[in-house]
């Protein structure tokens, strides 16, 4: 796939998205892109499961969706599609109470090199309330054996 920064937008992003099974079934959508970030926006309903609390977040889910969006930051600030890989995904859960219907992850592309990428991401609800702190390293080049 062939992305460039002049496509770079919120409906081609959209279309990204919509090819990804899971970001479809829990409704991931681009709410905002900017220069210096990319926040998605999902509708907490749908990350419910058999066995949870109405009120608490399903945080299994949390993860593909922070690495979504994480990456996505990072190829808005790379401007083009670069094929990665996730070296390190860390999340710090600050809370499990959902309040409102609708969860954003804001992803920043923190620094990016030839060779790799790092990007954080903060999750909140629409009242601004964080729900959890991540970073994500990604790996450009594919991992070489040593055999």
């Amino acid at each position: 796939m062939k992305i460039s920064r002049n496509i770079l937008d919120e409906k081609n992003l959209n279309k990204f998205l919509a090819a990804i099974p899971y970001a479809k079934f829990i409704e991931i959508t681009v709410y905002r892109i900017s220069s210096n970030n990319v926040i998605l926006k999902s509708n907490i309903n749908k990350w419910n499961l058999e066995g949870c609390n109405d009120d608490e977040i399903n945080n299994s889910f949390m993860y593909g969706a922070i690495d979504t969006a994480a990456y996505l930051a990072i190829l808005n600030r790379v401007g083009e599609y670069r094929p990665a890989v996730t070296l390190s995904l860390k999340i710090s859960h600050l809370s499990t109470k959902s309040l409102n219907k609708y969860i954003y992850f804001r992803a920043d592309c923190i620094k990016l090199s030839k060779d790799n990428a790092y990007s954080f991401v903060k999750v909140f609800q629409s009242d601004k309330k964080v729900i959890a702190n991540a970073n994500a390293t990604f790996l450009f080049k594919p991992l070489k054996s040593t055999e």
